[in-house]
C-alpha cells in the first residue's frame, strides 16, 4: 500500500515487469539479421568459389581435348556443357546450360601470345531470403571466367 496515492498510470510507469522482453527484442531483432546478412555473404562467396572452381576444371578439360569435352579430339559444345553441369552439380549448384558459355579458340583478356584459348563463362542467379526484406538485393547474379591454352 505504499504507493496507493499514485494513479494507475503512474503505476503502470513504474512497473519493469516486462523490460526484459522489450530489451531482449530489441537487441534480437538486429542481430538476427545481422547474422543472415553473415551467412548469406559467406554462401555468396562460396558460390563463387565453386563456379569458378567448376570453369577452371571446364576450360582445362577443352584445352587439354579431354574426353569429356572432346569426341576423337575434337571440341564438342554438348559434351562440355554437360561435363560443365556435371561438375557444378558436385559443388550442389544446379546451372542451365543457356548460362554456360564456351568457346575452344578465342583470345582471353590479359592473355597475350599467339597460342588460342579454351574459354568459359557461367553465370548464375543467385537467389537469398534477404532478398524479401531488401527489394535491390533481388535477381543478383554471380558470374566467373576462366581461360586455358589450347593443347597443338
Amino acid at each position: 500500500m505504499k504507493h496507493a496515492w499514485l494513479s494507475p498510470l503512474a503505476l503502470l510507469r513504474r512497473d519493469q515487469s516486462g523490460s526484459s522482453a522489450v530489451e531482449f527484442a530489441a537487441v534480437c531483432i538486429p542481430l538476427m539479421f545481422f547474422l543472415f546478412g553473415i551467412l548469406e555473404f559467406g554462401r555468396a562467396i562460396w558460390v563463387e568459389e565453386a563456379l569458378q572452381n567448376t570453369v577452371s576444371k571446364v576450360s582445362r578439360c577443352i584445352g587439354m581435348k579431354l574426353a569429356n569435352c572432346a569426341s576423337s579430339g575434337t571440341y564438342s559444345s554438348s559434351l562440355t556443357a554437360t561435363y560443365a553441369q556435371t561438375a557444378a552439380q558436385s559443388w550442389g549448384l544446379t546451372i542451365p546450360v543457356s548460362n554456360i558459355t564456351t568457346s575452344a579458340s578465342t583470345s582471353c583478356p590479359g592473355m597475350s601470345g599467339s597460342t588460342s584459348y579454351a574459354k568459359v563463362t557461367i553465370s548464375y542467379p543467385l537467389t537469398n531470403v534477404a532478398a524479401y526484406l531488401i527489394p535491390s538485393l533481388a535477381n543478383q547474379t554471380v558470374s566467373a571466367q576462366a581461360c586455358f591454352p589450347m593443347a597443338p
